[in-house]
């Protein structure tokens, strides 16, 4: 009785280690995630709106082609980090939801 009270409360102390633990992990990797978005999302907010701004100041005609592409392509590479920081936040607000 009490030799199997005593492992029972053993193991169920164990298996309370073992959540606490996990849900430790996952906050860590919420704070990461959130605080690495923020870092990256802030300067390239900052790229975005000037390359946009410089685009209204190219040329007109094929004096400005080779800006304008310039520029879209940085607009463009901006986009595809940007999605990726957002993938990065989706997947850990469904990683800790779903423990």
């Amino acid at each position: 009785g009490h030799f199997a009270s005593r492992l029972h409360h053993r193991s169920d102390l164990r298996r309370l280690e073992r959540s606490l633990v996990r849900a430790e992990k996952l906050a860590t990797i919420g704070v990461l995630s959130a605080g690495i978005a923020h870092e990256i999302g802030t300067p390239l907010g900052i790229i975005s709106g000037r390359a946009e701004q410089l685009l209204t100041r190219v040329p007109e005609g094929e004096a400005g082609d080779a800006m304008r592409k310039g520029l879209s392509s940085i607009l463009g590479q901006v986009d595809k980090v940007s999605m990726t920081i957002r993938q990065l936040l989706d997947f850990a607000r469904v990683y800790i939801a779903r423990r």
